[in-house]
């Protein structure tokens, strides 16, 4: 599992105290990694330049890396396993900066002790390190998910790739389809149209000979009850 498995947070030399102080620390792992820390912040991070924005650096080593913010005076360090992104260990150490100073406040910072935090902070240290070790996970997991998906569909494409002769066949075939069904829907259209007419002169004409039928009947029925043809004299 690629994770954070050592944290410590120090106060940064000043003019009562030559060294650096730590205030809180947390190994998730056994092994020397207090001492590689304390190394770290004597040879590298006690001559280093730290600007008004503080200072954000990494050191490489054979399987692991060593990660350091400094601000306000004080040494944020991580120590991870080399596969971690920096600028994920880089963000955790400003989380923890942040709730740190959120906390105890910068002025209590600076006056405390030698593990003086360490009771109550380590615990929330230690928990802000198992969460980003979970996190890490899922998003390994996330990221393997992706490069299977690649990985399929660089498979997909080699073979439609080899499959070139028949993909172009199947392209022509297509196109002479898709041109067919234009030809057929144009026809069709023009079909219904055809149609649609026939049925309305039909319906016109039906339409026209029934009240042709029924005029005559009303004119014969009207001519017969005036007992003489229609526009005819009577006898008299």
């Amino acid at each position: 599992m690629q994770k954070i498995f050592y944290c410590i947070i120090s106060r940064c030399p000043n003019d009562r105290t030559r060294q650096f102080t730590p205030l809180v620390e947390c190994a998730l792992l056994t092994g020397n990694h207090k001492a590689i820390a304390l190394h770290i912040m004597k040879e590298k991070i006690a001559t280093a330049t730290i600007g008004s924005r503080g200072l954000k650096t990494s050191f490489p080593r054979d399987s692991y890396e060593v990660h350091v913010y400094v601000i306000n005076d004080v040494c944020y360090l991580c120590i991870a396993d080399q596969d971690v992104k920096r600028s994920a260990c880089l963000a955790f150490l400003e989380s923890i900066r942040e709730s740190f100073e959120t906390m105890f406040g910068i002025a209590k910072i600076k006056s405390a002790s030698s593990y003086e935090f360490n009771h109550s902070f380590r615990s929330l240290l230690e928990g802000s390190m198992q969460k980003h070790a979970q996190e890490r996970t899922k998003l390994d997991q996330l990221q393997q998910d992706v490069e299977d998906v690649h990985s399929v569909m660089r498979d997909n494409l080699n073979k439609a790739v080899a499959r070139g002769d028949k993909i172009n066949t199947l392209i022509t075939h297509s196109a002479g389809l898709a041109d067919t069904a234009h030809g057929f829907r144009t026809a069709s259209g023009n079909l219904k149209r055809k149609m649609w007419w026939k049925n309305v002169w039909f319906i016109v004409g039906m339409v026209l000979i029934v009240g042709v039928i029924i005029f005559l009947i009303i004119a014969s029925q009207v001519c017969h009850w005036k007992l003489f043809p229609c526009g005819g004299k009577s006898d008299e």
